[in-house]
């Protein structure tokens, strides 16, 4: 995919886990998003793009929610180990 087919809003979408910013803990570090907000609006959203074929799980509180107990120890050996978190969905 070239930049202009990843940056083009009608092939590809950027979501974030819970559409709102996130709350900083006392180490200025990011707290884990409201799991509420990520379960209330990504089934519709998902919903809503039919044709998707490929999910990038980047972030942390992405593999959480959506490989939970499958993944590794640490976001880094899960993204060593990603091909033990590949599914093929196909077109019926």
């Amino acid at each position: 995919m070239s930049a202009d087919e990843f940056y083009n809003e009608s092939k590809s979408a950027i979501v974030p886990m819970g559409f709102c910013y996130p709350e900083v803990d006392a180490k200025g570090g990011e707290k884990l998003p409201h799991h509420e907000y990520a379960s209330e609006w990504q089934p519709p959203l998902l919903a809503a793009l039919p044709n998707v074929k490929l999910s990038l799980l980047i972030g942390q509180y992405e593999q959480l929610r959506y490989l939970a107990k499958s993944r590794e120890k640490t976001l880094a050996d899960t993204g060593r180990h990603w091909r033990n978190y590949v599914w093929v969905q196909k077109n019926p």
